[in-house]
């Protein structure tokens, strides 16, 4: 019955968000001219695509100048390094609203294949799990997925990684885009536990979420699974700071 279930879901939301219709990214109606985007909001993604060579080489973030500017108070024990393709900025933001918010959870797929083009740059020597950033139960209710783990098992899909939910929320913090750096980091004290500790164990790990703004969320999770043993802990998301800031 399930898979049926999923189907028929599927079926629907190709009727309501067909990938040629309403484009993704600015919502013109006329129709696309690839998958999901307009021929305009197409040529916008690729100039809000980050730079690596002018990327900070550990939290991802473009450089102003030669120092970068957002990391310097992230823990040591958090994630070893982090990237993201594209800054947060029209129409990468609407494409992220557009997936998180309004269920449109196919363009999770579209977020993927750029994101995978990172993840032999973050860990030349391989990852063994990937982990998605875990969602409160009540969250799961309202939203009916957790749009990270979509994003997570559809990078799965791209690179061969085997996906694992390892993490679990037990706090509902506040939405995050609504707190600063500092209250983000406290209100994410014991926000997230661990399944299983051994299953991090001398592992690889890559963290995958839709954006990373300050770093809180990715370093909070990383803190636990290194706790646990995990060998490295990378974190990988489809959007970040934008050149201009965020």
């Amino acid at each position: 019955m399930k898979p049926f279930l999923s189907r028929l879901g599927a079926s629907a939301m190709e009727l309501v968000y067909p990938e040629f219709a309403n484009c993704m990214g600015c919502a013109e109606p006329s129709g696309t001219d690839v998958r999901w985007l307009c021929g305009e909001c197409l040529a916008k993604l690729e100039e809000c695509r980050i730079d690596r060579d002018r990327a900070c080489p550990r939290c991802g973030a473009p450089l102003k100048g030669d120092i970068c500017v957002r990391c310097g108070d992230w823990p040591r024990d958090g994630v070893n390094r982090a990237a993201y393709a594209f800054g947060y900025q029209p129409p990468v933001d609407n494409i992220i609203r557009n997936m998180k918010y309004r269920g449109v959870y196919r363009l999770g797929s579209f977020m993927a294949t750029d994101m995978a083009r990172l993840v032999k740059e973050l860990c030349p020597d391989g990852i063994d799990r990937i982990v998605p950033v875990p969602m409160h139960p009540a969250r799961m209710r309202e939203r009916g997925k957790n749009h990270a783990q979509v994003i997570a098992a559809a990078l799965s899909g791209e690179t061969g990684i085997p996906c694992e939910e390892m993490l679990v929320r037990i706090k509902n913090t506040r939405q995050q885009a609504k707190l600063t750096g500092e209250e983000r980091r406290e209100a994410l004290k014991g926000a997230f536990g661990i399944r299983e500790p051994s299953e991090a164990s001398g592992k690889k790990i890559l963290l995958v979420d839709d954006v990373i703004t300050t770093g809180s969320t990715v370093n909070e999770c990383a803190r636990l699974l290194r706790g646990a043993g995990a060998m490295r802990v990378y974190a990988c998301a489809f959007a970040g700071e934008a050149k201009g800031g965020l």
